[in-house]
């Protein structure tokens, strides 16, 4: 399991773009409101579980571009509105 400080509010633009080591479950905190653009693309060996937490917001373009081995996405009923964002773009 991969855990974030719980004190970051925000993932900027491609934090962890390219991250071929992120594997297992990652918690991202409730406090942060932001997934830039491109935070996660190219993760390709990731296939845990991403819990979204219900603080979010605001999500970038392409946050989970070429993921394709992501295991199981976990988010918020309204952020539904915002899930192309994050759907779509897994099955690239």
């Amino acid at each position: 399991m991969f855990t974030l400080p719980t004190t970051l509010t925000s993932i900027g633009n491609n934090a962890f773009q390219d991250c071929q080591n992120l594997a297992g479950t990652l918690h991202i905190p409730s406090g942060v409101t932001y997934l830039g653009n491109y935070a996660f693309s190219d993760c390709y060996h990731f296939t845990g579980l991403l819990n979204i937490p219900a603080s979010i917001g605001t999500i970038g373009s392409y946050v989970f571009e070429s993921c394709y081995n992501l295991g199981v996405l976990s988010f918020r009923k309204g952020l539904l509105p915002l899930a192309h964002m994050l759907l779509c773009i897994v099955m690239d």
